[in-house]
């Protein structure tokens, strides 16, 4: 290999390792999340979340070990959520939503989910080191 082919070939795997460290996140403990048409949901080490805005008032949070949220056999939420106005925004560390009368913050390294109002006052917290924990149940001999 020449000085030459060899000074490109550097030249190149530094460039590209630039353009990586570009697209990647700031803290790489930060879990990626999507939005969807009513809230959100966050792909954590322990299995995603997903906040839904059922009203500026009503969160619906949902939590799975698995890919998929299993369906209760008893509904919580009886009326489908579906049209409350909020915003969505996120730093390296935190995904907001934000509704006329709530603020719900979601850690991206861990999953857990605090509630603020409007006005940043604390209403609701999980444990902020990922307190939450998905046990197998077994209902009438099945495991879920």
């Amino acid at each position: 290999m020449t000085r030459s082919s060899l000074r490109m070939l550097i030249i190149f795997f530094s460039a590209t390792a630039l353009c990586a460290a570009a697209v990647l996140p700031l803290d790489a403990r930060a879990q990626a999340f999507e939005r969807n048409l009513n809230g959100v949901t966050l792909h954590s080490p322990s299995g995603p979340v997903q906040i839904v805005v059922c009203s500026e008032r009503v969160i619906h949070v949902e939590a799975s070990s698995t890919d998929e949220f299993p369906r209760p056999v008893v509904p919580v939420v009886i009326r489908p959520c579906g049209g409350a106005s909020f915003t969505v925004s996120s730093s390296a560390s935190t995904v907001f939503i934000k509704t006329n009368a709530l603020r719900v913050e979601i850690d991206r390294a861990t999953g857990s989910v605090r509630f603020l109002t409007s006005t940043g006052q604390p209403v609701l917290s999980e444990q902020p080191d990922g307190g939450r924990r998905i046990l197998p149940v077994a209902v009438d001999g099945l495991h879920e």
